[in-house]
């Protein structure tokens, strides 16, 4: 009996780390291994795809070219936005079905908000290897973005005990 419980004991303890460590999923391999990347902004917003461009250059991880032929992946960055109603009072109802609102107190405002997509494209056969998306934030979609992939690149090729 004694056995059984320090043979479970220990299998939780292998078990918690081996399968803890890891913070994020497997990347494939065909983004792990790039060297070059194609950048298609397909926004409709060129500031969007000039922050991209700068973040990526800055990362100086990927060699970006001008053409989709001499490319490993294409990076397609896309953009989805919708109108947004918020106000400085709790209590507002908004029915947007049949364009009527009413609103109780306080001052009511729209913005646009929506998130900002990158799509890994291999550029060899147009098949999507790895999808991303980052909500409006304060510190910029795009930006968030790159990050995101730098920290996840990062870590994957970091050893791990």
């Amino acid at each position: 009996m004694q056995f059984r419980v320090l043979g479970l004991v220990l299998c939780l303890f292998i078990a918690s780390n081996t399968f803890g460590k890891e913070k994020y999923a497997p990347l494939p391999s065909k983004l792990m291994q790039a060297k070059s990347v194609y950048i298609e902004n397909k926004t409709g917003d060129a500031e969007r795809g000039d922050v991209f461009f700068k973040e990526l250059t800055k990362w100086k991880r990927f060699s970006i070219v001008s053409e989709k032929s001499k490319a490993d992946l294409v990076f397609v960055l896309g953009m989805k936005t919708h109108e947004a109603v918020a106000s400085n009072n709790v209590r507002v109802t908004n029915k947007i079905s049949d364009n009527t609102s009413m609103t109780t107190g306080g001052g009511v405002y729209s913005y646009e908000d929506g998130t900002v997509s990158l799509d890994v494209v291999d550029a060899s056969d147009g098949t999507s290897v790895w999808t991303n998306t980052k909500s409006f934030s304060h510190s910029g979609a795009t930006k968030d973005l790159v990050n995101d992939l730098k920290k996840r690149i990062e870590y994957q090729e970091r050893p791990h005990k």
